[in-house]
């Protein structure tokens, strides 16, 4: 199925990129919400992805590795963004003390953070983005370090490094989480 509709594409049949984005679309989309934690810039990732990949499909040396190669840009494509929103913010903000505290794209005093209920999602959003693009590859779509490293160009030894300190500072994340609740809930009783 897949060699057929790169060989579609190569031939500029927009039908076989309508049937490409129908079968992957949802797995980009849903890669680079978790990846960016912005719903708007991945839903522009996916308009850019897809636009690549009918621009590109002549560097596809393996169609049958379509959805690997789909995804390889997809991840690409999140860090670039990634870059562009981190340069952004220093630019806007290059002290950033007016921020408090920053989460699910508006700003929070950080007194009214200690109510707020962490996700996983949320939780997700505090890592570091190479920390974040290897849980998301590791555990939501199951990859192995090898296909990890297919995917994002990255060596095996860093992916594994990488996925070791993902895991850790999650694991510290959710303590704190957890003990400010355990301290609001605590301070509710006393009111």
């Amino acid at each position: 199925m897949e060699e057929e509709w790169v060989a579609r594409l190569l031939q500029q049949d927009k039908e076989a990129l309508a049937l490409i984005v129908e079968q992957y679309g949802d797995d980009v989309l849903r890669t680079a919400r978790w990846l960016t934690g912005d719903y708007h810039a991945a839903e522009d990732i996916v308009q850019e992805v897809f636009l690549k990949v009918y621009r590109s499909i002549g560097q596809l040396r393996e169609p049958s590795k379509l959805r690997p190669w789909i995804m390889k840009i997809t991840v690409h494509m999140c860090k670039a963004q990634m870059r562009k929103a981190s340069w952004s913010q220093l630019l806007l903000n290059p002290k950033g003390w007016a921020l408090l505290f920053v989460r699910s794209d508006h700003m929070v005093a950080i007194d009214e953070d200690i109510s707020l209920r962490l996700t996983l999602e949320e939780i997700l959003k505090e890592l570091p983005y190479h920390y974040r693009e290897v849980i998301v590859l590791h555990y939501y779509y199951d990859l192995s370090i090898d296909q990890m490293r297919e995917w994002t160009g990255v060596s095996a030894g860093t992916l594994k490094s990488r996925l070791s300190r993902a895991r850790m500072r999650l694991s510290q994340l959710w303590k704190e989480e957890e003990d400010n609740e355990t301290a609001f809930e605590s301070t509710k009783g006393m009111g």
